[in-house]
């Protein structure tokens, strides 16, 4: 296990594009994977454990109740202490904002929590990868993904399916 005093404590800045319900956040930490990282539960889900410096007592959750639920925001720090810019499968660096809503449609359909998200939202099993991409195509009115594109009414409907996604892996729910 990592020592936990070894890890450097730094304030913690405010970073942009935290979402609004983050920023009401009752406490900032900082933390690091631990050694044991991240593990896959049996019903799919994922265990991740973290060690925190010993003068940041992570009460919050240490005096919460079994089954009480968190909101988490993580940010990956660089050697520096900065945080570092997400980096997207793309073009090698490319973020996700400057990737084409073609090529964005076809990740999402590759992401099994996507797919778990679509069905959710059509009300209809959606299990593979074509499943979904037919459901992309069939919301933004295309007949393949590669016709989603930028500027275009389906780019429209394609940004608000993936907004809509975004937000189900915030709230669990749909808007």
């Amino acid at each position: 296990m990592t020592d936990a005093a070894a890890l450097p404590r730094r304030a913690i800045s405010a970073v942009p594009a935290i979402p609004d319900r983050a920023a009401r956040a009752s406490v900032a930490m900082e933390c690091r994977l631990a050694p044991e990282g991240i593990r896959q539960n049996g019903d799919g889900g994922f265990r991740v454990a973290l060690d925190f410096h010993p003068l940041d007592r992570p009460d919050l959750f240490l005096n919460a109740s079994a089954g009480a639920s968190f909101m988490l925001v993580a940010v990956e720090l660089d050697d520096d202490g900065e945080p570092k810019p997400p980096v997207f499968i793309g073009r090698p660096g490319q973020n996700w904002d400057e990737m084409k809503p073609a090529a964005q449609a076809a990740m999402r359909c590759r992401d099994a929590e996507f797919r778990r998200f679509l069905a959710r939202w059509a009300g209809e099993p959606i299990e593979t990868i074509e499943d979904a991409s037919d459901t992309v195509c069939l919301h933004c009115g295309v007949n393949r993904k590669r016709q989603i594109a930028p500027g275009s009414q389906a780019a429209s409907l394609w940004a608000e399916l993936d907004s809509t996604f975004r937000f189900w892996q915030l709230r669990g729910d749909l808007p």
